[in-house]
């Protein structure tokens, strides 16, 4: 199957894992940082109610 492949067939394979690759990494970025928003929120909350209370 790959032996029909020419160089430049190679060279697109090669830089759509790149997009893909980076595509991955942007969706990892974003994940990471909803979680961090997440936690911080939580430790707000958190902080909060314990001054309220005496």
């Amino acid at each position: 199957m790959f032996e029909n492949w020419s160089h430049w067939t190679w060279v697109s394979v090669a830089w759509l894992e790149v997009v893909l690759a980076y595509a991955g990494y942007l969706a990892y970025l974003d994940w990471r940082r909803r979680r961090l928003l997440q936690d911080e929120r939580a430790r707000e909350l958190l902080e909060r109610e314990g001054k309220g209370s005496p």
